[in-house]
């Protein structure tokens, strides 16, 4: 998840914007440096053995049976040679037992370069804590490790269905995304660009940086990597919590759109924050944010034009929701589809830090914003260029997709002229920015 840095943005169309503008930065950890892969750089010892396995996870730091899983991935470096062995050891009850020594063929998962191990009857209500490290023909690296309990009291809300799926009482039933096609949404990890904007991408001025914290892959059950896919309707979303109610108001003056809000949304509905309190949740996304109120603050183009270019989308807030929710960029900090990869919740919201916003639009501010005559979306927000959001349907009441909409996620219609509108599909909300911004 992500921290938030106070900054002031651009000016936009000629107009001055000034806003807490955010970036997806760390909660926790300080991101290391990218690797020309663009993962983290490892360098392994001189006596080239090989770097530290990556990403050494466990489902949950707390785990409701006697049976623990720890997954992990190869060193960006492998030393002076390939990896022959991973070798792994257990702290059981204070005690460290031996290390053992296995092929990777025998513990690779098959999805996505994972490798996994995993431990039965284990003591419960006890700490453990495991050990993973990688050897080649030169010797062996340092080990990585991570620690979790055997907690027979830790307990999730009951699905009452018989599901076995343990997100299943997670899961929501949506009047926005329903049927076949909600169940293989295309993935936007692949849709960031950061030199040409096209349909069903997002322009972004900067590329993500795969090195940065985020949501725990290997847990992740609703996105099919291989196929570039994800089921809206088997994602876990934050339950409901205690009403929050925030502000939103503008004025027009001259040529100037001034919004202010407090960040939270005016109708005061969001998740029970923090996430923390739900463990299967935050071994999927560890983010420990507590929406709180803001100070924002945009002064937008009342009447924009369009620049003649499209111009790159800034990580974090692109529009201002009518709700006073900021509405970020479709990406998450490592360049990954946010709505795909990330815990939100049932409202459609999370917290960067202390900072709520949406990477989409939520079905309850497309709910609660009045249609037009025709069955059209109203303004479901602006854009940080001054023109208009709409929501997710166009004239008579149909459904947008991308294919409606040009490389900025808009289109000209008749007397509502230039304005975006929202889709289930990535970008999501914008794609790049139609508006004309000053250099």
């Amino acid at each position: 998840m992500t921290a938030v840095a106070a900054a002031t943005a651009t000016a936009l169309a000629g107009a001055l914007v000034i806003t807490p503008a955010s970036a997806h930065t760390s909660d926790s950890t300080t991101p290391t440096s990218p690797g020309m892969d663009g993962t983290a750089a490892v360098t392994a010892a001189d006596s080239g053995t090989p770097g530290k396995v990556r990403k050494l996870t466990v489902p949950s730091k707390k785990i409701t049976t006697s049976t623990a899983t720890a997954k992990w991935k190869a060193p960006n470096d492998s030393g002076d040679s390939r990896i022959k062995r991973y070798q792994l050891r257990i702290k059981k009850n204070g005690s460290w037992g031996s290390w053992k020594s296995t092929k990777p063929g025998k513990l690779k998962t098959g999805s996505n370069g994972w490798f996994a191990k995993t431990w039965q009857n284990l003591a419960v209500d006890s700490r453990h804590v495991v050990k993973v490290r990688a050897k080649n023909a030169e010797g062996t690296g340092k080990a990585t490790k991570v620690s979790f309990t055997t907690d027979s009291s830790a307990s999730e809300p009951d699905s009452g269905s018989g599901d076995n799926n343990p997100l299943s009482p997670y899961f929501i039933t949506s009047s926005l995304c329903e049927g076949a096609d909600c169940e293989q949404l295309p993935l936007g990890d692949i849709k960031l660009t950061t030199t040409t904007p096209a349909v069903g991408k997002m322009y972004a001025c900067q590329a993500g940086n795969p090195s940065a914290p985020g949501s725990e892959t290997s847990a992740i059950t609703w996105i099919d990597f291989d196929n570039n896919t994800w089921d809206f309707t088997n994602k876990p979303w934050l339950p409901a919590g205690s009403a929050m109610t925030g502000s939103y108001g503008q004025s027009v003056n001259g040529g100037s759109r001034t919004i202010t809000s407090t960040g939270l949304p005016t109708g005061g509905q969001i998740g029970n924050w923090p996430m923390t309190q739900y463990p299967l949740l935050t071994a999927i996304d560890a983010n420990p944010g507590v929406p709180a109120a803001q100070n924002h603050s945009f002064t937008i183009p009342a009447s924009p034009t369009p620049a003649a270019s499209p111009g790159c989308l800034s990580m974090g807030a692109i529009a201002i929701g009518t709700n006073g929710v900021v509405i970020y960029n479709a990406v998450d900090a490592r360049g990954d589809d946010a709505v795909a990869h990330e815990i939100v919740d049932v409202y459609g919201g999370h917290p960067a830090q202390d900072q709520y916003h949406y990477h989409f639009v939520s079905e309850q501010l497309e709910k609660d914003t009045a249609r037009l005559a025709d069955g059209h979306s109203g303004i479901v927000g602006y854009a940080l260029d001054g023109y208009p959001l709409y929501g997710y349907y166009g004239s008579g009441g149909v459904q947008m997709t991308n294919s409606d909409l040009d490389v900025c996620h808009g289109h000209d219609h008749g007397s509502l002229g230039y304005h975006y509108h929202a889709t289930l599909s990535y970008p999501y909300t914008l794609g790049c920015f139609r508006g004309q911004a000053i250099g």
